[in-house]
C-alpha cells in the first residue's frame, strides 16, 4: 500500500484497510529508528471518498491506538 518517511524519525507504512459495515480499519506499522534523546509526535492525513463511516480503528503493530467514531466529533470533514 502506502509507505511514507516520518519526519527522520522512522518509517510509517500502511499495512491494509478493511471496510467491515460502517466501520473503516487501517493497519499500519511504524518502524522507528534508533533510539535517541528526544521525543517527536507524528501526524497523518487520511483522505476519504463518501459514504463515508461512521467509526474508523487504526492499528498499529497489531494494537488498536485509536478509534475514530464520526457521532461523537472525533473527526471534521473539510473540504465540503
Amino acid at each position: 500500500m502506502t509507505s511514507a518517511p516520518a519526519s527522520g524519525s522512522g518509517r510509517l507504512a500502511i499495512a491494509g484497510l478493511r471496510s467491515s459495515g460502517d466501520t473503516l480499519e487501517v493497519d499500519a506499522r511504524f518502524s522507528p529508528q534508533a533510539a535517541g534523546s528526544y521525543t517527536l509526535k507524528q501526524s497523518a492525513a487520511v483522505e476519504l471518498t463518501r459514504p463515508l463511516p461512521q467509526t474508523i480503528v487504526v492499528r498499529e503493530n497489531a494494537s488498536v491506538v485509536c478509534t475514530l467514531k464520526r457521532a461523537a466529533g472525533a473527526w471534521r470533514e473539510v473540504g465540503r
